[in-house]
C-alpha cells in the first residue's frame, strides 16, 4: 500500500524534511488556489485573493501543523519545514522560525530595506510608514511575504 511505502521510506531515512503548501491550511479556512473551492474557480479579484492579512491573525493551526511540530520536538530525525505558505500557522503551532524556511516569505517578518535587519512580529502590522526598529537606521520596513 501507499502507507507501507511511506513507512519504509521514513524508517530508512537519516533525516526528514517536511514540505508543505496551501493544502495544510485549508482546514484552518484559508483557501488554496487549485482545490475544489480554490481561488481559481471564481473570477479573479486581486483584492479578495486568499485571506486578507488582518484575518490571518485570527486563524489557528490545524491538526497537521501541530503533528509536524510534535514530530520535530520529539523525534530527532525530523529536522525542518519548508513551506510555500505565508500564514504563520507553523509558528503558531510551535515550530520555531529557525526550523522553517518560508519560500515566499511571511506576513509576520519585516525586513529593513536599508540595513537588512529582520523583525519577527506576533501580529501582522500595517505597512504604512513603518521604519526600522534601530533608531540609528530609520530605513523603511517591508514584509517578507509575497
Amino acid at each position: 500500500t501507499k502507507y507501507s511505502k511511506v513507512f519504509r521510506l521514513v524508517d530508512k531515512a537519516k533525516y526528514i524534511v517536511f514540505f508543505t503548501g496551501a493544502g495544510i491550511s485549508t482546514a484552518a479556512d484559508i483557501p488554496d488556489y487549485r482545490g475544489d473551492k480554490g481561488l481559481d474557480k471564481a473570477p479573479l479579484n486581486i483584492a479578495q485573493m486568499g485571506v486578507s492579512e488582518r484575518d490571518l491573525d485570527c486563524k489557528m493551526p490545524t491538526a497537521a501543523h501541530r503533528a509536524i511540530t510534535l514530530l520535530l520536538e520529539h523525534h530527532p530525525r525530523f529536522k525542518f519545514v519548508v513551506t510555500s505558505n505565508h500564514d504563520g500557522l507553523h509558528q503558531k503551532s510551535g515550530t520555531p522560525w529557525e526550523r522553517t524556511a518560508n519560500v515566499f516569505g511571511t506576513a509576520y517578518i519585516e525586513e529593513c530595506l536599508e540595513c537588512r535587519a529582520r523583525y519577527t512580529r506576533r501580529v501582522i502590522t500595517p505597512a504604512l510608514h513603518r521604519v526600522c526598529d534601530d533608531s540609528g537606521c530609520g530605513g523603511k520596513l517591508k514584509k517578507t511575504g509575497v
